[in-house]
Formats: C-alpha cells, sequence, structure tokens
C-alpha cells in the first residue's frame, strides 16, 4: 500500500498529487458521469494508497455568498442544505461546503457517485473544495483558477479562508 493521495477533480481530467509530495502532478482524462474507469486508470497508474483526499473542482460548484444569522459553522451547513434550492441554481439535493463566507454547493447524487466509485479503491477520508485546499494550504492571495470549458474561475484566500470565489461563463 502507498502513502495517501490528494485527487483534484476537473471537467476533462483528474489531477492525482501523492500527500507531501514534491513531485509533479499525474493527469488523467476521466468522465464525470463515468468514474470507474478513473479508478481502473488510478489503480494501474499509483497501486493502492493508504487514503485519498477528494478536492472538487470549481467547474462543479455552485457559488453563493448567502447571508445567514451568526451560529456555528455546522449550523450554516445544514441551513444551506435545507434551502439549497434558495441559495443555489440546483433542482435536486445539495453537497455543502462553506467556511462562513463564501459557501459551495454541487448534486449530492453526482458527488455520492464519485466518492462510492473511490472508495471501491482507496479510503476516502476527505472530500473539500478547491478553495477549502487552497485555503487549509496557507496560500493567502487571488487566483485564476480551472472552471470548465469556455469558463473562467477565481479564488481570493485571506486569513486562511475563502473571502470571494467568482466563476464566469
Amino acid at each position: 500500500m502507498s502513502r495517501a493521495l490528494c485527487l483534484l477533480l476537473e471537467p476533462d481530467r483528474v489531477l492525482a498529487l501523492p500527500r507531501e509530495s514534491e513531485g509533479s502532478a499525474t493527469g488523467i482524462t476521466w468522465r464525470p458521469e463515468e468514474p470507474v474507469p478513473l479508478v481502473d486508470a488510478l489503480r494501474a497508474e499509483f497501486g493502492v494508497p493508504s487514503g485519498l483526499v477528494v478536492i472538487v473542482g470549481l467547474a462543479f460548484l455552485e457559488i453563493a455568498e448567502p447571508q445567514l444569522p451568526p451560529v456555528s459553522n455546522d449550523v450554516r451547513v445544514r441551513m444551506l442544505q435545507r434551502d439549497s434550492d434558495r441559495y443555489f441554481a440546483l433542482r435536486e439535493p445539495a453537497a455543502v461546503a462553506t467556511d462562513g463566507t463564501v459557501a459551495f454547493a454541487m448534486s449530492s447524487a453526482l458527488l455520492a457517485s464519485w466518492i462510492d466509485a473511490l472508495r471501491s479503491w482507496s479510503p476516502v477520508q476527505a472530500v473539500i473544495t478547491v478553495g477549502e485546499a487552497a485555503a487549509l494550504g496557507g496560500h493567502d492571495g487571488r487566483w485564476a483558477i480551472n472552471a470548465g470549458p469556455e469558463s473562467s474561475g477565481s479564488l481570493t484566500i485571506r486569513d486562511g479562508r475563502v473571502q470571494e470565489a467568482r466563476r464566469s461563463r
């Protein structure tokens, strides 16, 4: 069993990087609606890692800056999940993440299909957004990031929190 692996899920490829590695990322093409072939390709390339950190790219995420009462982050997430159609352009149950200022959501069924496929290969230790990954990495500043075909995206991180996330289509 090899060490843990970080996977950044983008619309047409997954970037895989062993955690705590100085090496470069390995890109593997995939189709988000069919995650099983991705797992086969990852297994062939990396064997079986000790665990996975899954980073969901901006192209898959709806973004909101909801005005919610001052409550704990767990309560904020539950409020956003309960009223996801109010804050996000989703018409189905949502998987939601927030650190207080910016909230992200995506189809919970799509995310579950990815996680189920990946778990058949290795334990999934965490699922986070690309914004959370940048903030956890201590990367203050503003960056342009991949937001999918014919889209542009940007993230602003300050003091370990996502302050702004934008996607233009």
